[in-house]
């Protein structure tokens, strides 16, 4: 599961994609379309492996680059 950290449900990691500068999650959002997330420290703030959960902390519109 994908949340932000106000605790938001964004959707769910699909597949990790590895870059040549970073790894990209890719979320299935929960309208069905697709985004891709880089693990940045400052967009990626918490993985709870145990509990499943990715918090996020996206800048603007980077939700919505492939609406």
């Amino acid at each position: 599961e994908v949340v932000l950290v106000d605790g938001s449900k964004v959707g769910r990691v699909r597949a990790v994609q590895p870059g040549p500068q970073t790894d990209l999650l890719v979320v299935t959002l929960d309208d069905g379309s697709e985004a891709l997330i880089p693990m940045h420290r400052e967009i990626v703030t918490d993985v709870a492996i145990d509990a499943g959960r990715v918090t996020i902390d996206p800048p603007e519109g980077l939700l919505s680059l492939n609406a």
